[in-house]
């Protein structure tokens, strides 16, 4: 199944914010076990830079984002799936 993915999900697994992010563990866990593959918009990456630009160093967040290229699928605006 596709799972289209709010930024503010993908923020949640991030910073691991509560009570949240006991959720995005299960949505991520199901990912890389194959039950479900999880989308976000191009527009995600840019929002998830501006929102950790204060929190994180580049680096950090260098991380991060290759982390989740790894796990996400990208979908383009207006791409339909």
């Amino acid at each position: 199944m596709k799972l289209f993915l709010d930024t503010n999900i993908v923020m949640d697994y991030i910073e691991n914010r509560e009570p949240f992010v006991v959720y995005t563990l299960s949505l991520f866990q199901m990912e890389y076990e194959g039950l479900h593959q999880l989308y976000v918009s191009d527009l995600t990456f840019a929002n998830i830079a501006y929102l950790c630009r204060k929190s994180m160093t580049y680096d950090r967040l260098y991380e991060v984002m290759e982390e989740l290229c790894t796990v996400l699928h990208i979908a383009a605006i207006g791409e339909q799936a």
